[in-house]
């Protein structure tokens, strides 16, 4: 899931906490989250821990294995640059989210999900209906 920088406006501090909202948004465990990188689950444990930071090779996989996650979010922290928004991945079809089309003026927004970000670097999802 590509988080656009129209719909959301933070900094996570660390990399271990953008490696931590991938895993959750994508339903994850950290050990489920390993199996499906190819990595050891320590090697998952010790990064989100802060014990370690990724390496290039944890990254890279990380990229390759969720695509739409953008590079320079996960390894700055900061929002995707419109150049990024721009890049087309070859031979992916472009086609328009209806679920990220902003709304007109005649359309009611509705909330669909609320992530809170608390000072120790956590996180809680809120979802409707859940």
């Amino acid at each position: 899931m590509r988080i656009a920088a129209n719909m959301f406006t933070f900094v996570s501090v660390e990399i271990k906490d953008r490696i931590a909202t991938v895993i959750k948004v994508n339903q994850h465990t950290a050990s489920s989250f390993a199996e499906k990188l190819g990595v050891q689950r320590s090697s998952v444990s010790h990064v989100l821990n802060g014990r370690n930071k990724p390496s290039i090779d944890f990254i890279q996989k990380m990229l390759e294995t969720f695509p739409r996650v953008d590079a320079g979010w996960l390894i700055t922290g900061k929002n995707p640059s419109q150049k990024t928004e721009e890049r087309i991945v070859p031979d992916e079809p472009e086609v328009e989210n209806p679920e990220f089309k902003q709304p007109t003026q005649n359309e009611k927004k509705e909330i669909k999900k609320i992530v809170v970000f608390y000072s120790d670097h956590t996180f809680d999802s809120y979802e409707q209906g859940t």
